[in-house]
């Protein structure tokens, strides 16, 4: 995994303070416990427009993990992360055009285009 000081050098400097701070040990702490994991996936189905599958994925998940986890629970996952990423890109974007436009300096990331949601 990249160190958190480089995961954070996409994010506009006012920003990566509070991130770090706030924010960090938890987006950190999900890769480290299976039950995360496996909410974040399920909720991915979301954001894929795969939802049919998701009685199914979490079948196969609560039988590996305790406690269960429910429809209702991923979908609160999901649409706290969609507001949270959503946010943090809109964000990005705006630093860019700030560098770029105000400041007159390249920007060094790649942003990728809009999820529809």
């Amino acid at each position: 995994m990249a160190p958190a000081g480089s995961a954070l050098a996409s994010l506009p400097w006012a920003l990566r303070g509070v991130v770090r701070r706030f924010m960090l040990s938890g987006i950190l702490a999900t890769y480290y416990d299976a039950r995360s994991v496996l909410l974040d996936a399920a909720a991915n189905l979301h954001k894929e427009r795969l939802l049919p599958l998701l009685p199914r994925f979490l079948g196969e998940i609560n039988a590996r993990v305790s406690p269960s986890i429910d429809e209702d629970e991923v979908t609160r996952y999901y649409r706290n992360d969609a507001r949270t990423w959503t946010l943090l890109q809109r964000l990005r974007r705006l630093d860019r055009g700030w560098q770029l436009h105000v400041r007159r300096r390249s920007y060094p990331f790649l942003l990728p285009g809009r999820i529809a949601r």
